[in-house]
C-alpha cells in the first residue's frame, strides 16, 4: 500500500511540474526566426522545394539550410494549421502562444519519457520505476531559472524544433537497438518497423544541425564495438565471427543513417547562412572553445550541481562491492565522458555564428547535457535500490533536496509576453500602416527592436495569416 501511495505521489509530482512548464511556455514571447521560416521568406523557400538537397549535389547551388528540410517543413506546417484550429477556443493572438506552448510541452514530454525509459531498461528495474526515473529528471527542464545554461527546451520554439525535437527523435531511433543491447534479447524488427526506421533515418538526417554529429560518433562506434565483441569468439572463421557480432538490422540501419548524415554534412557545406556574415578562422574557433565550456559550466549552478551529484554517485558506486552491474555503470559513465569530449572537439568544425561567439551554447551543448542527465538519472536510480538502508535514506534525502532546489530554481516568468501581446493588439486595432508601437522597447516576433517598418514585412504577413490583423500592417518602434 505504501508503494502505491509513493507511485501516486511521483505521478502527481511529474504532472504538476510538467503543467508548470506548460504555463511557463505559454508566457514566453515569440522568437525572431518564426515568420521567415513559416511563410517562408524568399531566402528559406528553396529548402522547402528541395528536401534532399539535390540542387547542391547536382548543381552546386548555395542556399539557406539545404540539409534541414524536415525542421523547416514541420515548423511551417504546424504554425500554418494549429493556431488556426485553436482559434475555435481562444483569440487569434492567444492561439499562437497556445500552439507554441503545446509544441514545446510535447517535445518536453517526449524527451522526458524516452530518457526515463532508457534509464529503466539500463537499471534493469520494473515498469513502475519508470515514474521514479521520470521524477528524477522532470525538475531539470527549466523554462526560466537556468534555461540560458541548461535549457533543454529553448524559449524559442524554432530552436526547440531544430535542436530538442531531433534529439528526442534520435533517441526513439536508437531505442530498439539500445533495448536489445541491455536486455540481451535478439533484435527483431518486422517489415513495417524496417520501413518506419528507414523513413525516420531520412527525417533525422535532414532535420537539424545536431543529429549528423551525434550519429557519426555513436553509430560507427557501436558497429566497431559489436565487431570487436564478435572477433573475440573462438572459431575457424574469424571474419565471419566478427560480422556476426553485429546484428544485421543494426548494421543495416546504423550504416544507412550514417551514410545519410555524411551526405547531409556534405550538402551543409553550401549552407548560405554559414557563408555570409562574420567569419572566424578554425584555429580561433578552437581557441574560443575552452572559454565557451567554462561559461557553460560555471555561470549558473544548474550544470555544476548535476556534475557534483554524478561525481558523488560515481564515488558511491566505486565503494560498493565489485559486481558486473557496478562495473557496467562505471564503464558507461566513462563512455559518456568520451562521447562528450569527442563531440565538443568537433563543434568548431560546424562553423561560426555571431550569436554564439564562444562556439558552445545551450543549444549546441544539448547532446552533452542529455548524456549528463541520463548518467545522473541512471546512477541515482541504481543507488536508491542498492545502498545499505541507513546510507540509502541519507542519499534519498539528498536527492529530494536536490530535486526540490532545482524545482524552486525554475522561477515563474515575471516579464513574459504581455507587452508583445499588447503590441499585437495595437497593430490589430490600428487602421493605418505602418503602425508606430507605443512601447519603444517591446520586441514583436523579433530578436531586436524594429526601427525600420520594412523589416517587419514578414511578421506583418504572418500576423495577417493568423487572423490577428485584417490586412498586412507594417510596424516599427522609435
Amino acid at each position: 500500500m505504501r508503494k502505491q501511495y509513493l507511485w501516486l505521489a511521483l505521478a502527481v509530482f511529474i504532472l504538476l511540474d510538467t503543467s508548470f512548464s506548460f504555463w511557463q511556455h505559454l508566457n514566453v514571447e515569440l522568437d525572431g526566426d518564426m515568420a521567415a521560416i513559416i511563410l517562408p521568406a524568399p531566402w528559406y523557400s528553396q529548402v522547402l522545394q528541395d528536401p534532399l538537397g539535390l540542387g547542391v549535389l547536382l548543381k552546386n547551388e548555395v542556399y539557406a539550410a539545404p540539409n534541414r528540410f524536415f525542421a523547416h517543413q514541420l515548423l511551417s506546417s504546424y504554425f500554418k494549421t494549429v493556431p488556426l484550429a485553436l482559434k475555435a477556443f481562444v483569440s487569434p493572438i492567444e492561439s499562437v502562444y497556445l500552439a507554441s506552448a503545446l509544441l514545446k510541452t510535447g517535445v518536453q514530454l517526449l524527451l522526458l519519457l524516452v530518457l526515463a525509459a532508457y534509464i529503466r531498461v539500463a537499471a534493469k528495474v520494473g515498469w513502475p520505476q519508470l515514474l521514479l526515473a521520470a521524477a528524477l529528471l522532470v525538475p531539470l527542464f527549466h523554462t526560466s531559472g537556468y534555461n540560458m545554461q541548461m535549457g533543454i527546451i529553448d524559449k524559442s520554439v524554432t530552436y526547440t524544433v531544430f535542436y530538442a525535437l531531433p534529439m528526442g527523435l534520435l533517441l526513439v531511433f536508437f531505442w530498439p537497438f539500445y533495448r536489445a543491447a541491455y536486455t540481451g534479447q535478439a533484435l527483431q524488427l518486422g517489415i513495417a518497423q524496417h520501413v518506419g526506421w528507414a523513413i525516420l533515418a531520412v527525417v533525422l538526417a535532414f532535420n537539424g544541425p545536431l543529429v549528423p554529429a551525434v550519429v557519426l560518433i555513436i553509430c560507427p562506434a557501436a558497429l566497431l564495438y559489436g565487431a570487436w565483441q564478435g572477433s573475440k569468439q573462438a572459431g575457424p572463421n574469424r571474419l565471419q565471427a566478427t560480422l556476426t557480432g553485429i546484428p544485421r538490422a543494426q548494421l543495416l540501419h546504423f550504416g544507412f543513417i550514417s551514410l545519410l548524415c555524411l551526405y547531409s554534412l556534405y550538402i551543409g557545406l553550401n549552407n548560405k547562412e554559414n557563408l555570409t556574415g562574420a567569419s572566424l578562422a578554425l584555429a580561433e574557433r578552437y581557441a574560443r572553445l575552452p572559454l565557451g565550456l567554462f561559461y557553460q559550466l560555471t555561470v549558473k549552478l544548474g550544470i555544476p550541481l548535476i556534475l557534483l551529484l554524478l561525481l558523488l554517485n560515481t564515488v558511491l558506486l566505486k565503494r560498493q562491492p565489485a559486481s558486473a552491474e557496478q562495473q557496467r555503470l562505471l564503464r558507461l559513465v566513462k563512455w559518456l565522458g568520451l562521447f562528450a569530449g569527442i563531440y565538443l572537439l568537433l563543434l568548431p568544425l560546424g562553423g561560426y555564428r555571431e550569436y554564439r561567439p564562444d562556439i558552445i551554447r545551450r543549444d549546441t551543448f544539448l547532446p552533452v547535457l542529455l548524456g549528463l542527465i541520463y548518467a545522473y538519472g541512471l546512477t541515482s536510480l541504481h543507488l536508491l535500490g542498492t545502498l545499505p538502508p541507513r546510507l540509502g535514506q541519507r542519499y534519498g534525502l539528498a536527492l529530494v533536496a536536490f530535486l526540490g532546489f532545482m524545482t524552486l530554481a525554475d522561477k515563474p516568468i515575471n516579464v513574459g509576453n504581455q507587452c508583445e501581446k499588447a503590441a499585437m493588439q495595437q497593430i490589430a486595432n490600428s487602421w493605418t500602416s505602418p503602425v508606430r508601437l507605443e512601447d519603444p522597447d517591446c520586441k514583436v516576433m523579433s530578436w531586436t527592436k524594429i526601427t525600420d517598418a520594412a523589416y517587419s514585412a514578414d511578421n506583418a504577413q504572418m500576423l495577417h495569416y493568423w487572423g490577428i490583423t485584417s490586412e498586412t500592417r507594417l510596424y516599427y518602434q522609435q
